[in-house]
């Protein structure tokens, strides 16, 4: 069925749409410009966002003695009383733990794997017999 007489393609209309919007904005972001310019908290606000990006919270870097040859456990130990003692603060210990926490997965999935490697091992030999 042939679209009616007079009608717009809805492609056409997208882009007339567009370009009308482009031709508004520089009008508006002008105008905004000239408020901010005239003292205006909102529009100086409006600028200023979109000129700076987003500051995002960073920590610094933590400086402290681990002993990576005792258990997880004796790790978490150490990272608590490293806490405790005011040489890292609660933040970073958390951190610290919750890196130990990934570890111990990455562990126990790696733990898993050889264990089903044997269990696979061990059927195809039974298959054999």
């Amino acid at each position: 069925m042939a679209r009616p007489k007079g009608s717009i393609n809805a492609a056409n209309a997208d882009q007339r749409a567009l370009k009308s919007l482009k031709s508004s904005g520089v009008i508006i972001a002008t105008s905004v410009i000239e408020q901010a310019r005239a003292g205006c908290v909102q529009s100086q606000k409006m600028v200023m966002d979109k000129l700076l990006p987003n500051l995002k919270a960073e920590s610094r870097p933590i400086n402290f003695e681990l002993d990576n040859s005792g258990s997880l456990s004796q790790q978490a130990r150490d990272i608590l009383k490293a806490c405790s003692d005011g040489h890292i603060s609660h933040e970073a210990a958390a951190s610290l733990i919750g890196s130990l926490s990934g570890i111990l997965k990455i562990r126990e999935i790696e733990e898993l794997e050889a264990r089903l490697d044997q269990l696979e091992t061990r059927l195809a030999e039974n298959e054999k017999v």
